[in-house]
């Protein structure tokens, strides 16, 4: 009978192995998101948890200022990604409160993996900043976005901001997005624009809502990117090096017919 009953006791005891989802998504409620991803190492029905807990996720700005410092920003939440020697040291919380030491961590590996993560979910805006330390560096970073970029294709978001790119590069990142879900696109680029027309023949870009150019940096010339390219905009605004009486006629056409420019 006693053996009975310990046959019983261990077959209805809860583990970490069994134990419902329903609670484990409760518990992953209260646990904050950077701890999340510890969680998921664990096993698979908790990687799973964790990757649906994940999904729910709406806003991410993603940050790389220099090879030292890395900044993740996803629904209010924010961690920092910092490289001190060998060890990568993460802060996150208000005011960067919180901080854990990883012992022969690479900052820019980590943060990349951790942006990589949450590109999985259906997003309503997505901001990606690159700095201008040094071009080896921005060429370095760009290689690496460009990995997690491809890994996660095709990207469900609304609206993409580009900081600091290139034309060329910017067509690139684009690229990984899904075309029927990216509405508006925002970029604030370098002056490096020289092949913008290769944006313009995505079909993100044709399917896309609405264009924002978002600081004075770096003109086009009609020559190679005619303003027809915006047309199919509900709303635009572009930075031309010089804008003909040719194009205020076509804009003025354009408006007339009902489209809004």
């Amino acid at each position: 009978m006693a053996e009975h009953n310990r046959i019983c006791t261990t077959e209805t005891r809860l583990t970490i192995h069994n134990i419902p989802i329903k609670i484990i998504s409760d518990i992953l409620e209260l646990i904050e998101p950077i701890y999340r991803h510890a969680i998921r190492k664990v096993s698979r029905s908790l990687r799973a948890a964790v990757d649906a807990k994940t999904s729910g996720i709406k806003v991410i700005s993603f940050w790389m200022g220099s090879q030292q410092d890395f900044r993740l920003f996803f629904d209010g939440f924010r961690v920092r990604y910092t490289q001190n020697d060998s060890d990568c040291i993460l802060k996150w919380g208000t005011f960067e409160k919180n901080e854990k030491v990883i012992k022969k961590g690479c900052a820019s590996e980590i943060a990349f993996n951790d942006f990589g993560r949450l590109l999985t979910s259906k997003l309503n805006n997505l901001t990606v900043w690159l700095g201008e330390e040094n071009e080896e560096f921005r060429k370095k970073t760009f290689q690496s976005l460009k990995v997690v970029l491809n890994s996660a294709r095709y990207i469900d978001a609304k609206k993409l901001t580009l900081n600091s790119f290139s034309a060329e590069e910017m067509a690139q990142l684009m690229s990984n997005f899904k075309e029927r879900s990216l509405q508006d696109i925002v970029i604030n680029p370098t002056e490096n624009l020289g092949r913008f027309a290769e944006i313009v023949q995505l079909r993100q870009w044709k399917h896309a809502k609405t264009f924002l150019w978002d600081n004075s940096k770096g003109k086009l010339h009609s020559d190679v990117v005619p303003i027809e390219h915006f047309f199919h905009f509900k709303r635009f605004s572009a930075n031309y090096h010089i804008f003909s009486i040719q194009d205020a006629f076509k804009v003025r056409d354009v408006r007339f017919s009902k489209k809004k420019v």
